[in-house]
């Protein structure tokens, strides 16, 4: 019933769903955003002398793996060390 010739038709209620499910998405990357934005600042915040941040190799091999690395680029590790030189260039502290 919702063929249309050789191609589905999108019903409101599947434009409706897939408005939700945005938001969901929405909303996880907002919380994911906050958490990283909490955890530097906390870490910064201790005024430490430096930080060090290690450079994982076996993240490469991991990401290999199809339902692993969908977990790995959700934590967005490049983007915390992002924000970790940027904080941390305001206090003066080594990286």
């Amino acid at each position: 019933m919702n063929k249309k010739g050789k191609e589905y038709v999108k019903t409101s209620n599947i434009i409706k769903l897939e408005k939700e499910i945005q938001l969901l998405h929405r909303k996880l990357a907002h919380i994911r955003k906050n958490y990283l934005h909490q955890t530097t600042a906390e870490i910064v915040k201790t005024k430490p002398f430096k930080v060090v941040v290690e450079d994982i190799n076996i993240i490469k091999d991991i990401m290999k793996n199809k339902h692993l690395s969908k977990v790995i680029t959700k934590q967005e590790f490049y983007k915390f060390r992002r924000m970790m030189e940027y904080k941390r260039r305001v206090l003066g502290i080594k990286l």
